[in-house]
């Protein structure tokens, strides 16, 4: 299938009109980065596009019986007003417009993704439509890139896209096994299982030893055995290739910067930013998760009637699960790389939980709570048929501007 067919039957615009950034230097250190991870031969590369689509995050695709890079810059928009809106609230946490303008980041998103439900997109884009603080619709003038590079944090978003792309390049390594991937999994693996051993070991020392003056914490020992038998387990098949793809980002951009003469504390101080990236992909995947799941629960009451009490329900606790995702997904691969590559993360953690502490709890203040009782309802009387669909697809797109 050929890239224009696989966008037109999926749906999706595929005309980059709304963001661009002609940036030929990043370009040729993609393809630098591709060629160090991959091992590739001289003037070969993996096929990259740039589209614009609801399916909003970069990903890995076969087309034509090759692996092709989805380059989607409609994520990258939205990235880059969230970084923009991060360091406002650094300087002026008491600024309500912040709060409003997630919130309008979060409609957008939602109402992006929603395509296999036209009409819960629909009643989210009229939710979006009708905030009075809203990221600029499509039509509008909105160029997040000048206003990243006069705020002075466009290099963060950089280094945010650097890591984005070695990332999605690690998913072929890893489905090719080759020299980096298989050296990375099997110390992830290695890594896992001796850090099991310790804290079992550790753990029954906790009756002996003072914990304020040892810190030696069960309940945080418990946790991070079970981070490491998750990733162990791979149920899902993913969390374990995720996690490699994130270490083998880490460690070809610090190789990158090392080579461009920076030394391991200035090493540290740029891959912290990538915290930001994660921080971004985490709230909109819980929030898409959490709608989600609210709307599955809201569609069959009875069988969900016990989803907040019963602890076998699939659907019990599902709200309060995100922020451990968040955790894993930052320590798992930064503790990791730091084992593997001795560059230090001391301060990329301070930076972490100043940034995060009040951060975090602003960022669900965002989620859209507020509109439960209003879009559900909607959506559960509006009709399920082709027309009804197409219908709700449509009026989406016009409030939205695709």
């Amino acid at each position: 299938m050929k890239l224009k067919e696989y966008l037109t039957a999926s749906g999706h615009v595929w005309k980059d009109i709304w963001f661009r950034d002609n940036n030929d230097e990043l370009q040729a250190l993609f393809n630098s980065l591709e060629n160090y991870i991959l091992e590739l031969g001289p003037g070969e590369h993996i096929p990259f596009y740039e589209v614009y689509t609801s399916q909003v995050y970069p990903k890995t695709i076969i087309l034509d019986g090759q692996n092709c890079i989805l380059w989607d810059n409609h994520f990258w928009r939205l990235f880059g007003h969230f970084i923009n809106l991060f360091f406002l609230f650094q300087d002026d946490f008491r600024n309500n417009d912040i709060l409003m303008y997630l919130k309008s980041l979060q409609l957008l998103f939602l109402s992006s993704r929603f395509d296999r439900v036209p009409a819960l997109s629909r009643f989210l884009a009229e939710e979006y439509k009708k905030l009075s603080h809203k990221i600029p619709s499509h039509n509008e003038n909105d160029d997040i890139i000048e206003t990243l590079k006069r705020s002075g944090h466009f290099e963060k978003f950089n280094m945010c896209r650097i890591f984005g792309y070695c990332h999605e390049i690690a998913h072929i390594a890893i489905k090719q096994n080759n020299t980096l991937a298989w050296t990375v999994k099997n110390f992830v693996v290695k890594n896992c299982n001796s850090n099991i051993e310790l804290c079992e070991f550790i753990k029954p020392l906790e009756q002996l030893l003072n914990k304020e003056k040892h810190g030696i914490d069960s309940k945080k020992l418990d946790l991070q055995i079970k981070i490491f038998k998750q990733v162990l387990d791979n149920k899902d098949g993913a969390i374990l290739d995720e996690m490699c793809c994130d270490v083998i980002a880490l460690y070809t951009i610090s190789t990158y910067l090392d080579i461009q003469g920076k030394n391991h504390r200035q090493i540290a101080d740029d891959l912290g930013n990538i915290s930001l990236f994660f921080l971004f992909t985490w709230w909109l995947a819980s929030n898409e998760r959490f709608w989600d799941t609210l709307r599955k629960i809201y569609e069959d009451p009875v069988a969900h009637d016990d989803c907040f009490v019963d602890e076998k329900n699939p659907y019990y606790r599902f709200g309060e699960k995100t922020t451990e995702e968040l955790s894993v997904r930052i320590n798992f691969p930064f503790g990791i790389f730091s084992n593997y590559s001795k560059i230090p993360i001391d301060n990329i953690r301070k930076m972490q939980n100043l940034q995060f502490k009040e951060f975090i709890p602003f960022l669900k203040k965002a989620n859209g709570y507020d509109i439960l009782d209003i879009v559900l309802p909607k959506y559960s009387v509006s009709k399920k048929d082709l027309t009804s669909k197409m219908y709700h697809q449509h009026k989406r797109d016009k409030i939205v501007g695709w």
